[in-house]
């Protein structure tokens, strides 16, 4: 019997999280499912750790392959699945036992093409900090421009996030509609998949129950700060974004342009934070222009909002030293409300 959800488990160097990832979803109450475990590589003991859990489970399959990304490696799951349903999850996350079950009940009722859940950010820093973060209206039953829109908006209280593993969609949507991962992307890859694959909807559930855990710890591709290959790829990925939003319905466009400019802003103050003005930056300093309207314009950010990321770009741009940089990194909180 083919699975019904086919659930991707991208794998490079997480053995101290990856066992209690594999065993939330094998303790689904959806058991139908096959659990696609890609190992990416692991310098570590996780390749290990993924054929002794597939030994303990005939639900898991492993796949090894060379180091290639955590793009190549939800491509190799998708191309190995079987079921209806796609899912991700990342291997420092979990899920609740639930999830999968009702999610899809959902799906099936409204016939969409996919469907998401909110989330809790839990982080691994010893503050024991946690966000619960989900969709701020009831249960919702979107088209395609509506679901697009939540996808890239900045807030997750009035969106449904970037991050891969709170979304289920159809397999056969998305082998017609050729979606795969864009492999020259290291960061906001997963932003760009889901955009592509909501552009080729005709529907969308969102759930505001909470499913699904986002584990951020140091080893979090996201948190590294310096300016390289990976952390510009953010900026190809917003304009793909962009693009597909011109193509899609004009009027989410400047939302995309918006969140170019806070990626922009937020990328530079934190690598100047820590390594100070440098070439790198100073490359990035004529992009503060793109699109800069859009935040003097937004109504998705309140005003301190943009006081901040104005005043992360200004610190930047003058050089303005790295004790005023501390003060205004500092302030975030402030400024975040």
């Amino acid at each position: 019997m083919e699975p019904v959800l086919s659930v991707i488990i991208p794998v490079y160097n997480r053995e101290s999280f990856l066992e209690r990832c594999v065993k939330s979803v094998a303790a689904s109450s959806l058991q139908n499912i096959e659990i696609i475990l890609v190992d990416d590589g692991s310098t570590d003991h996780s390749g290990v750790l993924c054929d002794k859990l597939a030994e303990e489970d005939k639900r898991i399959i492993v796949i090894h392959q060379q180091n290639a990304g955590v793009s190549a490696a939800r491509n190799g799951g998708l191309e190995k699945a079987r079921g209806k349903y796609f899912a991700f999850v990342d291997s420092d996350d979990y899920i609740e036992p639930d999830m999968y079950e009702k999610m899809i009940a959902a799906m099936e009722e409204q016939d969409a093409d996919m469907v998401c859940c909110g989330i809790s950010k839990e982080y691994v820093d010893g503050t024991g900090r946690l966000e619960k973060l989900s969709y701020k209206h009831r249960d919702s039953f979107l088209d395609a421009v509506c679901t697009l829109k939540l996808l890239i908006r900045p807030s997750t209280a009035t969106g449904i996030s970037l991050i891969p593993g709170n979304k289920i969609g159809k397999r056969d949507v998305q082998i017609e509609n050729k979606v795969f991962f864009d492999e020259n992307l290291y960061e906001c890859e997963d932003g760009a998949f889901w955009c592509d694959y909501i552009v080729s909807i005709r529907n969308a559930v969102v759930l505001n129950e909470i499913f699904y855990h986002y584990v951020i710890h140091g080893k979090n591709v996201s948190r590294n700060c310096s300016i390289g290959k990976s952390k510009l790829s953010n900026l190809v990925a917003w304009d793909h974004i962009i693009y597909k939003c011109q193509g899609k319905s004009e009027r989410l466009v400047p939302l995309a342009e918006l969140r170019y400019q806070m990626c922009l802003r937020k990328m530079i103050f934190e690598a100047y934070c820590i390594y100070g003005f440098g070439s790198e930056i100073e490359e990035l300093l004529p992009k503060l222009k793109c699109y800069r309207k859009q935040l003097y314009r937004s109504k998705e950010l309140s005003l301190s909002r943009k006081i901040y990321y104005f005043g992360c770009g200004i610190i930047v741009k003058y050089n303005l030293g790295h004790g005023m940089a501390m003060l205004w990194k500092e302030a975030k909180e402030t400024f975040r409300k």
